[in-house]
């Protein structure tokens, strides 16, 4: 669930943007489903599911939202290429917003 100007937003789907209702049912059909690889300290990958990575992606859309960040306006992402940049960036579509990369 998120929050959408002092609305919950969640299961049901409505407000949400396309790309969080894709995410919703990719968990649903693959929830263990490796959506993403994270290396190690020690040079090894693990995997990130979709159901992992849901409640990360939906945790980041909600802090934005309730500083006011909603569908239309442009997030800035200063990051280099990392797991977190992959929560941001779909944390920020999520609300209908659009990520602003810093690119290099």
């Amino acid at each position: 669930q998120r929050r959408d100007r002092g609305k919950v937003v969640g299961a049901g789907g409505a407000g949400m943007s396309g790309l969080a209702k894709l995410l919703l049912q990719m968990v649903s059909s693959h929830p263990d489903t490796p959506i993403q690889y994270i290396k190690q300290a020690d040079g090894s990958y693990e995997p990130r599911t979709y159901a992992e990575l849901k409640p990360e992606v939906f945790a980041f859309a909600a802090g934005l939202s309730s500083i006011g960040v909603s569908r239309g306006d442009h997030v800035g992402i200063v990051s280099e290429n990392r797991p977190e940049w992959f929560v941001a960036d779909l944390g920020i579509q999520s609300l209908g917003a659009a990520d602003v990369p810093r690119g290099n």
